[in-house]
């Protein structure tokens, strides 16, 4: 993983579904992902979370049947097709790496910049920017701890669900408490015909049948 360690603007959009982050100088270097030296460079587009109504149930995976109360994706796309959108279909097109977040008891301070982002833009369709010059590195939201990864082949969580995506699933969750939690579900979705949009309570997509699929993983444990 390259780059995660660098401070870049971040703008941070309420796009009705859910927190999106987005780097806002295209024409810089960007995070990125190599399995190996023969592998396609993965360029890392966006950043997106996932929660639910419950504490209890706001991840989309699940370790050992015990799900986490939100979780992160960092998607990235393969190089040669040049962007996001024209990976999309294609079966190695993109890599989603998926951190699991569980409650604690204190807040996480490496969140303390994307919190205060995320109460400005309650409203659909707001933005707000976290600067460079801030704390808050995209490396903050990773597990110290990276050693145990699941990877499967599989799809995207919201549709059109486009069979694409290789899914790297660290093992190791990072902390979030109740109350920044919170802030996820205070924002709104679009409004309609006038009818202010309804607070964004949740957006997990239900843990899906496997379907043959293998999972592989790092962790000898689960062999």
């Amino acid at each position: 993983m390259n780059n995660y360690d660098k401070a870049f603007n971040m703008i941070v959009q309420n796009n009705g579904l859910s927190v999106v982050m987005t780097i806002a100088d295209s024409s810089i270097i960007r995070p990125s992902l190599q399995f190996d030296s023969n592998s396609p460079r993965y360029i890392l587009d966006n950043v997106h979370i996932h929660w639910g109504k419950s504490n209890l149930f706001g991840s989309e995976h699940s370790v050992d049947n015990e799900f986490a109360a939100a979780e992160i994706h960092f998607a990235h796309y393969n190089q040669r097709y040049g962007s996001f959108s024209q990976a999309l279909t294609q079966p190695d097109g993109l890599v989603v790496i998926a951190v699991l977040m569980s409650i604690s008891s204190t807040p996480n301070p490496n969140l303390n910049w994307l919190i205060a982002a995320v109460q400005l833009i309650t409203e659909y369709n707001s933005a707000a920017t976290i600067a460079s010059h801030s704390d808050f590195y995209l490396a903050d939201l990773l597990p110290n701890d990276r050693s145990s990864v699941f990877r499967y082949l599989g799809s995207l969580t919201t549709p059109p669900c486009y069979e694409s995506v290789t899914w790297l699933v660290f093992e190791k969750p990072i902390p979030i408490n109740t109350a920044q939690l919170e802030q996820f579900r205070l924002l709104r979705q679009k409004s309609i015909n006038g009818i202010p949009g309804h607070p964004l309570l949740g957006n997990r997509r239900y843990i899906q049948p496997i379907n043959g699929r293998t999972v592989q993983t790092s962790d000898p444990s689960y062999h």
